[in-house]
């Protein structure tokens, strides 16, 4: 119901109606306006508690994967994307470095989908050979010399983000393996040399015919078309009694992301600033 009334509500906005109801109070950041729309009604908020009180509610919110199956499924499409002759390997290639840059940059679906080639590909050196520091995993912090030599890779969105005005870029710097076995290196090379194959040298790394960025959708059928073949090879690494349907890229890859650090003992605090 509430994404029929989301759904309708937009329509009526951007009908000649409701843009003539353009008029609004307005003070710093929220806004108040008049509107005429039926969703937005009185009655109508009363009938969704009736509803509500009635019928009661489902939630069926994305669920995360533990890292060990990420891990799997990523292997599963290298496996395929490999294949000699396979008219989709390009698009599994994508689907692969969308998967590994989602869970290692803690993203959300479309966060993603705003990969920059031109800039990706600039800083696509750095920390390649990159090393490790010796006791790294016994201490907190480490000095800005080696922060700069760490065996990294630099993934870079562009777009409007919080607090900022116009489009600018954001680096996401991830490890090049993690300890969990994500491969993000690999794959994020893998894109670049599969966008240039297909004579794509700049715009967004996932992008549509026309250069637009791609949606979640376009990618949740081959994401539990995987995840069903981990059912069915490795039902005790991934239980065949999970529903697939709660699982997709918008959420799926940040909620796991979350789970591991969560797990490694990171505090809350510590999660929302780095998804932040």
């Amino acid at each position: 119901m509430r994404e029929t009334r989301s759904t309708y509500t937009k329509m009526w906005e951007s009908s000649p109606t409701g843009i003539a109801e353009g008029s609004s109070f307005s003070g710093n950041a929220s806004k108040i306006r008049f509107t005429s729309c039926p969703s937005q009604s009185v009655w109508f908020g009363d009938f969704l508690l009736g509803a509500e009180d009635r019928m009661g509610y489902d939630m069926r919110k994305q669920k995360y994967l533990p890292i060990p199956v990420v891990v799997e499924q990523l292997r599963l499409i290298k496996r395929d994307a490999s294949l000699p002759d396979n008219p989709q390997a390009n698009t599994l290639v994508k689907l692969g470095a969308l998967i590994c840059i989602l869970t290692a940059g803690s993203l959300r679906g479309h966060e993603a989908f705003y990969t920059d080639l031109t800039a990706t590909r600039k800083y696509l050196d750095r920390g390649r050979e990159g090393v490790i520091p010796k006791g790294v995993l016994k201490r907190a912090l480490l000095t800005e010399a080696e922060c700069a030599q760490l065996p990294e890779v630099c993934v870079c969105l562009v777009g409007k983000f919080k607090g900022e005005n116009g489009e600018r870029h954001h680096l996401l710097v991830l490890a090049n393996e993690s300890i969990s076995g994500l491969e993000t290196r690999w794959w994020v090379e893998k894109l670049l040399e599969v966008c240039g194959e297909e004579n794509w040298f700049k715009g967004f790394a996932f992008h549509n015919a026309d250069g637009s960025p791609p949606s979640g959708a376009d990618y949740n059928v081959l994401v539990r078309q995987y995840l069903r073949e981990i059912q069915e090879t490795k039902p005790k690494l991934f239980s065949p009694d999970e529903d697939l349907m709660r699982y997709g890229i918008s959420w799926t890859y940040r909620k796991s992301a979350e789970n591991r650090a969560r797990r490694a003992g990171m505090k809350d605090t510590d999660v929302i600033v780095m998804n932040r």
